[in-house]
């Protein structure tokens, strides 16, 4: 597992981590998170227990400084990322709204989660300015109705903005696997009219789709 997560993550400036006991109970993910997760570095892992791989998501600087590296080369950095995490089919039916109005035909790295058929992760780069504005939400508010879609912007204290990622495979069912679009490191960058959806939503809780 360290090999094929090094492989997908690591070399490409991906923080990932193990979870040591990963499983679905029903129909709810129950993990076991290990106890250093947040200082590891992604090239100096060492760990290959566990049967789930996580990946961090959001803004960070050592990462787009890179005059900050050598000076923080102990700590970790990560590929800013942020994930569309969409948990059932009517939020997968949203976010690929969002993606017809508002990427311009752009193709994104898309994981379908432990829920199956239901459940889904939309992967995007958001460097600079944009990845430190952009906050993890969970349930967006969308026309003024909670739905089931969750912003993943870095982590936020409880547990919230790490995404399981491939080759995860859960104990009592469920796969995390690249259904479409490029693999998860060639993300492309976030459109600037979706990602100003977005600020609206983290700024006002609230956003519109155009029917």
């Amino acid at each position: 597992m360290n090999d094929v997560a090094f492989q997908l993550y690591g070399q490409h400036g991906i923080t990932y981590f193990f979870i040591h006991r990963s499983s679905v109970v029903g129909g709810k993910k129950k993990l076991s998170y290990p106890y250093n997760w947040p200082y590891d570095h992604p090239l100096v892992i060492r760990s290959t227990s566990g049967n789930a791989v996580s990946i961090r998501t959001g803004y960070n600087d050592i990462y787009d400084n890179p005059k900050n590296r050598k000076k923080h080369r102990k700590k970790h950095y990560t590929l800013p990322l942020v994930v569309l995490d969409a948990d059932d089919k009517d939020a997968i039916q949203t976010v690929d709204k969002l993606l017809d109005d508002m990427c311009d035909g752009i193709r994104v790295p898309q994981v379908q989660s432990q829920r199956g058929e239901s459940g889904r992760h939309y992967y995007f780069r958001a460097d600079g300015l944009l990845s430190r504005k952009l906050t993890t939400k969970v349930g967006l508010v969308i026309n003024g109705e909670k739905t089931k879609i969750d912003l993943l912007a870095g982590y936020n204290g409880v547990g919230v903005g790490n995404v399981l990622a491939p080759p995860t495979a859960l104990t009592g069912g469920g796969e995390y696997k690249l259904l479409d679009g490029p693999p998860i490191h060639e993300a492309p960058h976030m459109p600037v009219k979706l990602a100003r959806f977005l600020l609206d939503i983290v700024g006002t809780k609230s956003a519109k789709l155009s029917s």
